[in-house]
């Protein structure tokens, strides 16, 4: 496990998800300098991944990994990310959370 991304797999009596799936998968993470932190609840069949040029730009790669957070279950525990609007290409507009400090991109909404 790398220091300061660990992932926690729970086997609740009810699953979220498909009937096959993990259920539900807790997260708790950090920017590169540790200023921010945070913790999810997230379904694993929701993680992605993405190639757009969004995606691309803000990973510095070709592609990049995604997971949706559960609804109300995402939740800063410490530092405040610096936040601003992106519109796409395609007209919507979504928030993009970094770290002030190291500029690690932390989480996009939409």
């Amino acid at each position: 496990m790398n220091a300061g991304w660990g992932f926690i797999l729970e086997r609740p009596g009810k699953r979220r998800g498909n009937a096959g799936g993990l259920g539900v998968m807790r997260i708790d993470g950090r920017c590169h300098c540790g200023y921010v932190s945070f913790e999810a609840e997230a379904d694993p069949e929701t993680t992605a991944v993405c190639n757009c040029t969004d995606c691309q730009t803000i990973s510095g790669a070709p592609l990049r990994a995604n997971i949706l957070t559960l609804p109300g279950t995402f939740l800063l525990r410490s530092g405040e990310p610096t936040v601003y609007s992106k519109t796409a290409d395609s007209g919507a507009i979504r928030l993009q959370g970094f770290c002030p400090r190291c500029g690690t991109a932390l989480y996009s909404t939409s």
